[in-house]
């Protein structure tokens, strides 16, 4: 209890450092990919929405966000339920690193599919393993589907992101990638909202 106690205390204070950390030396960057370029004078903040399958890969994203924000709040929840509230962690950690071990082997292979299919059968994937984890009856089992689940996960968000940065010009791209992050964010936070209600 001490343990577990001693890391809550400490999670978020490092997590803060960390986020300043970063934030400092993203502030001391001296360049950009792509090159900062004029704004297109009476261009809309829509315009990439409008003008792009962008709107179709946010939309992707508020899904997949909120995926992964309903996991958070049921694994507490469901470990909660087991009397076992510190293995919370685990289940999200094993979903995690099965995420994980997949993005590393996704980024290494040379994939003859195109992207838009590759990404499509990835998120298949998610969807078709996800029910693993609303019949697991112990945290053992919850812990396995998460491993199982989270193959899927980083491939599918890579795909997107991939997918998002093609269909912009080099002058848009943090826009277009903005948009998708954002629904991301978004769905993140109304899953988390929606499975705590």
């Amino acid at each position: 209890d001490d343990l577990v106690t001693g890391v809550q205390t400490c999670a978020l204070p490092i997590s803060a450092l960390l986020v300043l950390l970063g934030s400092m030396w993203l502030a001391a960057a001296k360049s950009s990919i792509p090159p900062p370029t004029a704004q297109t004078a009476g261009a809309s903040l829509v315009h990439v929405l409008r003008t792009t399958r962008i709107g179709t890969l946010a939309l992707a994203c508020v899904c997949l966000g909120s995926f992964f924000g309903t996991l958070d709040v049921t694994a507490v929840a469901f470990t909660a339920q087991q009397g076992v509230p510190a293995l919370a962690g685990l289940v999200l950690a094993a979903f995690a690193a099965g995420s994980m071990v997949s993005g590393l082997a996704y980024g290494m292979r040379n994939w003859r599919v195109s992207l838009g299919h590759l990404t499509q059968r990835f998120a298949l994937g998610l969807a078709a393993t996800s029910p693993l984890l609303l019949v697991a009856r112990s945290t053992a089992l919850l812990t396995i589907a998460a491993i199982i689940t989270g193959i899927a996960a980083a491939p599918t968000l890579t795909g997107l992101f991939s997918l998002a940065e093609r269909s912009v010009s080099t002058g848009n791209l943090t826009e277009g990638l903005t948009w998708c992050f954002s629904g991301l964010i978004v769905g993140f936070a109304v899953g988390s909202w929606v499975s705590g209600v």
